[in-house]
This record gives C-alpha cells, sequence and structure tokens, in this order.
C-alpha cells in the first residue's frame, strides 16, 4: 500500500517536472506503468516498474530502447582513436538511485543525442579529409 502512494505521488510530481522542462510536450498516461511523451517529433516512453523510484525505468525512443538507439548509433560512426565512454556501461539507468528521475533519464538521452550528433558531424571531416590525428583531436575537442 505504502509503495504505491509513494509511486503515484512520484509519477504526478515528475510529470509536471516534464511538462515544465519541455515546454512543447505531451504527456500521455497509457497505462498505470506507461508514460509516453511527444516532444519534437519524437516519441518517448517511459515503462514503469512497481517498485518506480527504486527501480529505473526504461526509455523508450520511437519504440527503440535508449540503450539499443545509442549503441546502434555509435557503432556507425565510431571513430577509431575517439575514447567514448559506452552509453551501455556509462549512462543514468547503470547508476539509477531513487533520486534520480524521468527528468534524469531525459537529460541523459538529449546529452549523448547531442554528442552522436557532433560526432555524426566529425565523422564526415574525417572521411573526407586525410589529415593527422592530432588535428582530428583538436577539432573533436572543440565540437564537444
Amino acid at each position: 500500500m505504502f509503495i504505491n502512494k509513494v509511486y503515484d505521488r512520484r509519477v504526478t510530481t515528475e510529470m509536471n517536472i516534464i511538462r515544465t522542462t519541455y515546454k512543447n510536450c505531451t504527456l500521455e498516461l497509457v497505462d498505470k506503468y506507461t508514460i509516453r511523451m511527444y516532444y519534437n517529433d519524437t516519441i518517448f516512453a517511459f515503462i514503469l516498474d512497481r517498485m518506480y523510484p527504486y527501480k529505473y525505468p526504461i526509455l523508450q525512443i520511437n519504440n527503440i530502447e535508449y540503450i539499443d538507439y545509442f549503441i546502434k548509433k555509435q557503432t556507425k560512426y565510431m571513430i577509431p582513436f575517439l575514447n567514448i565512454k559506452c552509453p551501455c556501461c556509462y549512462n543514468v539507468s547503470c547508476e539509477w538511485c531513487p533520486s534520480n528521475g524521468m527528468d534524469t533519464l531525459l537529460k541523459d538521452y538529449f546529452l549523448y543525442n547531442k554528442l552522436f550528433s557532433h560526432i555524426f558531424n566529425f565523422s564526415i571531416i574525417y572521411n573526407k579529409l586525410k589529415l593527422d590525428d592530432l588535428i582530428y583531436k583538436k577539432i573533436l575537442d572543440y565540437l564537444i
């Protein structure tokens, strides 16, 4: 009984935080354990467990699980000398604690998304030009 009250209060509070942070978003409570968010032509789904916030939620981006989404991107644009942390091992889900929330997962997603956007742009430069690795590192330092 106690867990349900904590869960309900927490989910309501976090939905309000998301609405405040992401002004143009639309939130939809699909069922008791699934929340869908529409934002910038992207569909985010938070799949919660009844033990939330003590157990991390699963985040899906356009029906692809968060971790899989970035692993596919990482392998696609991997550049040999880059030392990028694996999104599978270094993300909010792996370091989850009850003080984190759904908004923390979204921030993590947007951070990684920005990083991979820069890597994509950088990969274009990397594949077009044949320069020394030190020059590439300087360019990447500037982008990131």
